[in-house]
């Protein structure tokens, strides 16, 4: 079976919109909308610096540790 010409040219547009489309999805999605959360300006991200290493996320034993041991009151 050949194809002509316009029929490649078809699939190969087809192609270019359906990833272009998924592209702009994803990039909606992550970039652009703002978090599911309430106050999502408020969210903060924890690093622990330990010796040997730059940064390391936080272990949850080591936040409620951090959160027990506080002296500050909000």
């Amino acid at each position: 079976m050949r194809f002509g010409i316009h029929t490649v040219a078809v699939v190969v547009l087809a192609l270019g919109i359906g990833a272009n489309t998924a592209v702009f999805s994803v990039t909606d999605y992550v970039l652009i909308r703002p978090p599911p959360f309430p106050s999502a300006e408020s969210l903060m991200k924890f690093w622990e610096k330990l010796p040997g290493y730059r940064f390391m996320e936080l272990a949850p034993a080591n936040f409620r540790d951090w959160q027990r041991m506080n002296t500050v009151s909000t």
